[in-house]
């Protein structure tokens, strides 16, 4: 989402992303931040994110590089995003995954 915020206050990127971001907007709860830019504020290198579901609890976190500028128009959309199991569960889960390759049910993994 921040990347888009930053594309659609800088008026690149293509019109159907911008559009998605107007879209957020409108959602009830949407914090004012992302209404008005920031342009002074620096983004930290890694995100970090837990996700909740079927009494799972699974910690990751996310690095991202971006290549270019908003200037080159060839590389301000090349991005690469890693993931990484954050804890003991997640990893056993990212095994899990691979292991069977998203074919099994979640009741298998445990």
């Amino acid at each position: 989402m921040e990347q888009v915020y930053r594309q659609a206050h800088e008026g690149i990127g293509d019109p159907a992303t911008q559009r998605l971001f107007e879209r957020c907007l409108d959602y009830p709860g949407v914090r004012a931040l992302w209404r008005t830019p920031e342009p002074d504020y620096v983004y930290p290198p890694v995100m970090h994110l837990t996700l909740r579901k079927f009494g799972l609890r699974l910690s990751n976190f996310f690095m991202m590089t971006t290549f270019g500028t908003s200037q080159d128009a060839c590389l301000q959309e090349l991005r690469i995003i890693c993931g990484y199991p954050a804890d003991a569960t997640a990893r056993r889960f990212a095994l899990w995954l691979a292991r069977t390759r998203g074919k099994r049910a979640l009741s298998g993994f445990r």
